[in-house]
């Protein structure tokens, strides 16, 4: 089939997609308002206010890198900013930022939907590691703007998309892939995009800075006693970790535990497979007291990364192949990840060639190794040394994309206040 016949079937696709949903949904939204609000301004959003460059990032992980791209240009002209994202989680991450930019949630890749959202104005479209939208493209071209992926990846997530000649052509249209490293950016090659428009830039992720500050009731948590984070929970992985965390907590009553879920929507399932008399949940407050407390808040984990003694990073015990570990590396924090990282592969094999982390292959093996850990201090601190050389020694790709992105004028920048006249 060719590109433009995928092309209109995809739209086709969509449109019977959505006219269910428009059908069923209003059933469900009689229960969940939340989810009405998504879904309809997704599908019928209002039009955009004028932007010189908009951002996309799907969830928090990738807002985090777009809006670190940003703040590392002092004189960035905020209001020409537009950020958009596409989870509920990175909607409510979206909203903590202070700075003046237009902050939406991305249509629907639907012609009706975008063309009622996007103006007819050009644009610096910038999105973070796997976002191919073959109509947004189109109508950013349209418009007289550009396309870009920065922090590439093309895993085999976009290898199993059934409309191949339409990605194909979609990715030779696009003007610039930065893309995490050799391997990706082949892949990309491989995929459709002209080797001209692309290079590796580096991971983004090893540039991201610790957050610094945390509310002073968790600040107050964590420096009390040691902890453990157990970071990203991802739901397939909670009955694995809960008996281990009971063991920890029973050896070493001076221990606590920071628990995380990958969806804080999902905190109260999480912590139903533990002791009441020992768990709460942040949102709470009162948990000065509690061995084991649920991270149910956002934007919080990164910043106690620097206050634990140890984090296992969740979603590389499953089939989600693997969460960021560089994060609480670069805060410092020993990291213990699964055998499933797929999505960090040659980060986890440069880590683990650098003796950066500790890589295990079973939840038997992580109750085994950190068992061990806590009664090896020596082990600990080493460990801690190696992810801070590591980090440093990948970081940079930040400013080089932020330099070839000012060089092409893509950031729109603060203009100086005109002398005045004498």
């Amino acid at each position: 089939m060719t590109a433009r016949f995928q092309f209109w079937l995809y739209q086709f696709t969509w449109t019977l997609a959505l006219f269910l949903a428009v059908l069923i949904l209003p059933i469900v939204f009689l229960f969940r308002r939340d989810l009405a609000v998504w879904f309809w301004q997704r599908l019928w959003p209002r039009p955009l206010e004028p932007h010189t460059l908009w951002l996309h990032g799907v969830s928090v992980g990738e807002l985090k890198l777009a809006i670190s791209l940003l703040q590392a240009q002092d004189n960035l002209d905020w209001s020409q900013v537009l950020i958009t994202t596409v989870t509920p989680n990175g909607w409510n991450y979206l909203q903590q930022l202070e700075q003046p930019c237009q902050k939406r949630r991305l249509p629907f890749d639907w012609l009706p939907s975008l063309n009622r959202f996007i103006t007819a104005q050009s644009t610096h479209l910038l999105l973070v590691e796997t976002e191919i939208w073959p109509a947004l493209f189109q109508l950013v071209h349209k418009h007289g703007g550009t396309t870009a992926i920065i922090n590439g990846r093309y895993g085999k997530k976009n290898q199993r998309n059934p409309f191949q000649a339409l990605i194909r052509q979609t990715l030779f249209n696009l003007d610039r892939v930065f893309a995490r490293n050799a391997s990706d950016l082949q892949a990309f090659i491989a995929a459709g995009l002209p080797a001209r428009n692309g290079q590796a830039a580096g991971n983004l992720k090893f540039d991201l800075k610790p957050r610094a500050q945390i509310p002073p009731n968790l600040r107050v948590w964590c420096e009390n006693q040691p902890f453990i984070v157990f970071a990203s929970v991802a739901e397939d992985e909670r009955t694995g970790f809960a008996p281990i965390i009971q063991d920890l907590l029973q050896k070493d009553p001076s221990l606590r535990i920071l628990y995380a879920p990958r969806q804080v929507q999902q905190a109260n399932a999480h912590r139903d497979l533990f002791d009441d008399g020992i768990t709460r949940l942040r949102s709470q407050n009162a948990f000065d007291q509690s061995r084991l407390l649920i991270l149910d808040s956002l934007g919080e984990l990164a910043g106690t990364f620097r206050y634990a003694t140890a984090c296992v990073m969740g979603g590389g015990f499953g089939n989600r192949g693997g969460q960021n570990f560089l994060e609480p590396l670069a805060a410092g924090c020993p990291t213990l990840i699964g055998p499933y990282m797929t999505n960090f592969a040659e980060e986890t094999q440069a880590a683990m060639e650098a003796a950066a982390i500790l890589k295990v292959v079973s939840f038997e093996d992580l109750a085994e190794k950190m068992t061990g850990l806590l009664q090896s201090p020596e082990i600990l601190a080493d460990l801690r040394q190696r992810g801070l050389e590591f980090m440093s020694t990948h970081s940079g790709s930040l400013v080089r994309t932020r330099d070839r992105l000012l060089d092409w004028g893509w950031l729109p920048l603060q203009q100086p206040d005109p002398k005045p006249l004498e």
